[in-house]
């Protein structure tokens, strides 16, 4: 990445083939060592998920850890709703509150297909 880079990246935690039938501290070891990797470059970091995989990928929607936690969330969930409001049922990983929400996903708009929106507050 370019040194004047001011974005965020997002860690996408999500089902893979094989590294994810490891053993579940190998999984989440595995996840912090990269986000430690990002810090070291000065590089920000947040986890793009949800519920659901999180659980496909940690065995457990409950699965924690300080360092992930820390971190800004963007999460998805199938909704019409531009807000936070359903986070509450969605909560996973520790996370108290997200950062980011993408919804609706694969609506058609203006001759685009397979869209979706995002709220940021």
């Amino acid at each position: 990445l370019p040194t004047t880079f001011g974005g965020y990246v997002w860690l996408n935690v999500a089902p893979n083939a094989g590294y994810w039938k490891r053993p579940l501290a190998q999984r989440i070891n595995y996840v912090e060592s990269v986000v430690q990797a990002c810090k070291q470059y000065g590089i920000k970091t947040g986890v793009h998920s949800n519920a659901l995989i999180w659980q496909l990928v940690f065995g457990n929607r409950y699965a924690a850890s300080n360092v992930l936690s820390g971190l800004p969330l963007w999460y998805w969930v199938m909704s019409d709703q531009p807000n936070f409001n359903d986070f509450s049922l969605q909560r996973f990983g520790g996370w108290q509150s997200p950062s980011v929400k993408t919804y609706m996903m694969g609506k058609s708009f203006c001759n685009a297909t397979s869209i979706a929106l995002m709220y940021l507050p």
